[in-house]
């Protein structure tokens, strides 16, 4: 399914075939998979692909959030799956958001899903 608002932000099930020529998976009939990095616009703060492409793979275990008003949640200090957000090349267009967050076990691979490294300053 296309939906041109996310055609210049993010690759995701309906635009991840366009131009793609790796080995790839069937979707929607076509071959597609992830994109090399910053091939889309990059988001207010810079950043390229936060929605699509690989869901990311993020720190905090996945848990109820707190309630109450919060700003940036962290997770439970252990579990036993981890929080992905942002959707990937193989998501439908409702998945392609930074909130959007599924769970996942650490030990299971998938082509789907990726990490994004950060540099934090020292305190």
């Amino acid at each position: 399914m296309k939906a041109p608002v996310l055609d210049n932000i993010a690759w995701y099930n309906g635009n991840s075939p366009d131009g793609y020529t790796g080995r790839g998976f069937n979707i929607s009939g076509r071959t597609g998979g992830p994109h090399p990095v910053a091939q889309k616009q990059p988001n207010p703060w810079g950043l390229c692909d936060m929605t699509g492409n690989l869901w990311q793979w993020c720190h905090d275990w996945c848990g109820p959030y707190p309630g109450g008003a919060s700003t940036n949640p962290a997770g439970p200090a252990a579990g036993t799956e981890r929080v992905n957000r942002g959707g990937s090349f193989g998501s439908g267009p409702r998945e392609e958001r930074c909130g959007n967050r599924a769970k996942k076990p650490p030990a299971e691979a998938s082509t789907y899903r990726g990490f994004r490294l950060a540099l934090c300053p020292v305190q």
